[in-house]
This record gives structure tokens, C-alpha cells and sequence, in this order.
């Protein structure tokens, strides 16, 4: 009987129930840090597979970025020595047009000047600078000094205005086609940038 009473003694069962606890704590101590060193292993590892993926797409951005820079930088140097020599087309041509203003200017300062509101010295000529009837068989060679003057100087500048015009357009059409050519060689291919990870 002493033994079934030593069985029934509460302390007994209190050193068992405190050795029991102690081992499942330790147990759960040992689970849990083995399963903190498993997450710990797994977020490095899954961290540094994230790094290496943004390495990658961080590198390969770099690599397009300065293709693209470069090409757009060689296609600025081309469109550049286009425009300037279409400019310097374009000054040579007002060169011309004002040498030929000028020669024909020197060649209407022997007209006649226009009549201070006298009769015209010619029937086919009109007195009166407002009067808007045309003479018969006006060629421009029987103009007054002052109205040729007019004239020759407006011609002049038009023709200015229309060669400047002209380059403005193939300026433009060269920038239209280098654009066209340089974004159907860089396009990206699709879905390119929605794949790319987060940074």
C-alpha cells in the first residue's frame, strides 16, 4: 500500500508534470529554432533570388538605356549635319536671290520715276498708283523706278520665305523618318516592361 500511496502523492505528480512540461518545452524550443533557422535560410534564399532577378532586369535596363542613349545621340548628329547643311543650302540660295535682287535693282534705276499726279508720260501706264485697271500688254518693262523697286524687293523676299519654307519641311520630313526608323529599331518587345519585378 505504500507504494500505491506514493503513487497518490500530489508532490510526485507535480515533479512529474513539471518534467514533462520542462521536456515539451524544450522540445518546442528546439522545433522553434530550427524552424526560425529554416525561415531565416528561406528568406535568404528567396531574398537573394529577388536580388538576383533585379540585378538581372537592372542590368539589362542599363545595357538598353545606353544602347538607346547612344543610338539617339548618333541619329541627333545625323538629323544635326542634315540641318545644317540644308542651311547652309538655304544661305547659299539668299545669296542668290539677293544678287539677283540687287542686279535688278541696279538695272530699274534707269526708269522713269512715277509722275507726281500729272498726266502719265504713257498712255499704257496708270498716274495714279491706286488706279486698279490694267494697262494692255503690261510686262512689268514699262513700271515705274519706284514701282519696280516694290516689286523686285517683294519678289525677292517671297522667294526668301519660300526656300525657307521648303527647308522647314524637308527639316521636318528628316525628323519624321529618323524618328519612324529609330523607334521601329528600339521598340520594346510587348509585355517587356509589365514582367519586369518591382524594384
Amino acid at each position: 500500500m505504500s507504494k500505491l500511496l506514493d503513487l497518490l502523492n500530489p508532490y510526485r505528480w507535480l515533479i512529474l508534470l513539471a518534467l514533462l512540461a520542462g521536456l515539451w518545452g524544450a522540445h518546442a524550443w528546439r522545433v522553434g529554432a530550427a524552424e526560425k533557422r529554416g525561415y531565416a535560410a528561406g528568406d535568404k534564399a528567396g531574398a537573394h533570388r529577388v536580388q538576383v532577378q533585379y540585378d538581372t532586369f537592372k542590368g539589362e535596363l542599363i545595357t538598353r538605356s545606353t544602347t538607346l542613349l547612344a543610338e539617339a545621340y548618333r541619329v541627333g548628329g545625323v538629323m544635326q549635319g542634315s540641318f545644317n547643311q540644308r542651311t547652309k543650302e538655304l544661305d547659299d540660295e539668299i545669296t542668290t536671290v539677293t544678287r539677283e535682287r540687287d542686279a535688278a535693282l541696279e538695272r530699274l534705276r534707269n526708269r522713269p520715276q512715277r509722275p507726281a499726279g500729272g498726266p502719265p508720260r504713257d498712255r499704257n501706264l496708270p498716274g495714279d498708283p491706286t488706279d486698279q485697271t490694267a494697262a494692255p500688254g503690261c510686262t512689268g518693262a514699262q513700271l515705274y523706278r519706284e514701282d519696280g523697286h516694290f516689286l523686285v524687293g517683294e519678289a525677292a523676299r517671297g522667294e526668301v520665305i519660300r526656300k525657307g519654307l521648303l527647308k522647314c519641311y524637308a527639316d521636318l520630313d528628316d525628323a519624321r523618318a529618323q524618328q519612324a526608323g529609330f523607334v521601329a529599331g528600339h521598340a520594346a518587345p510587348p509585355g517587356a516592361v509589365a514582367s519586369a519585378p518591382p524594384p
